[in-house]
């Protein structure tokens, strides 16, 4: 919950919106707050003198105006923290700039990369990772929105493919995918093992393996045995047997 005791109000002079850099991302409380150094507002000078200067741990923290689903209550809802170098919308409650409100980020393009020594850019100098390319995710679209993380984590894309009628989810990594589409169907795709579960002490077997296994007929007396043939070439269902755990 946001803590406004000490909150001036009707301050006329910062009462609008401001667009800053973010410089800092590690709060300290846990609580997705920023450092942001505000353009129009700040000195993109970091060196401390007697007559001018910022430091980064000078700047108020900003908090975060998260979308409305789940409340921003215990825990619910989306969560996320921009990265360092990311252009925000900030305004300031009743107008006191020691008490500032982040509400959205804003991409841009660099034709250059900033200089990490000045104010107004990640102070690592990581971003942006690339000039000249959009800030804006090129994969998505009118039909899809593209969630993406840094560091080659996961990435979730949410497609509609024709319309309403037709869509499909998708998880992705560097190494692997699984897909669920609006008749149920899942399609994993993976360069390492597929583990459901921990313990593997709960056997799964698709349908199409249970429906050859009770199907298949035995040779007549004197042949000898057989077995059914579960993974023929033939079939083009997915068949999977495979241990699972209780634990989802």
């Amino acid at each position: 919950m946001f803590n406004n005791e000490n909150v001036k109000y009707n301050n006329p002079y910062h009462s609008n919106i401001y667009i800053g850099v973010v410089e800092d991302n590690v709060d300290p409380l846990n609580q997705g707050r920023v450092r942001v150094r505000i353009i129009g507002f700040h000195t993109d000078i970091k060196s401390k003198s007697s007559t001018e200067g910022l430091l980064t741990e000078q700047l108020p923290w900003a908090t975060p105006g998260n979308p409305i689903q789940g409340g921003s209550m215990s825990g619910i809802g989306w969560s996320g923290v921009p990265v360092n170098g990311s252009h925000v919308a900030l305004f300031f409650i009743g107008g006191d700039h020691n008490f500032p409100i982040y509400f959205a980020t804003i991409g841009g393009m660099y034709k250059t990369k900033p200089d990490s020594n000045k104010g107004f850019s990640d102070p690592s100098g990581k971003f942006p990772l690339e000039t000249n390319v959009p800030d804006f995710n090129s994969l998505a679209s009118t039909t899809k929105t593209v969630f993406d993380t840094p560091d080659d984590g996961p990435r979730v894309e949410y497609e509609s493919l024709t319309g309403s009628e037709s869509w499909k989810v998708t998880i992705k990594t560097n190494n692997s995918s699984i897909e669920i589409d609006k008749n149920g169907n899942v399609n994993i795709i993976t360069t390492g093992d597929i583990k459901l579960g921990t313990g593997a002490d709960k056997a799964v077997m698709l349908k199409s393996i249970i429906t050859k296994f009770n199907n298949h007929g035995h040779p007549a007396l004197g042949s000898p045995p057989s077995a059914p043939n579960l993974f023929d070439n033939t079939d083009t269902s997915p068949n999977v047997l495979a241990k699972a755990g209780t634990t989802p």
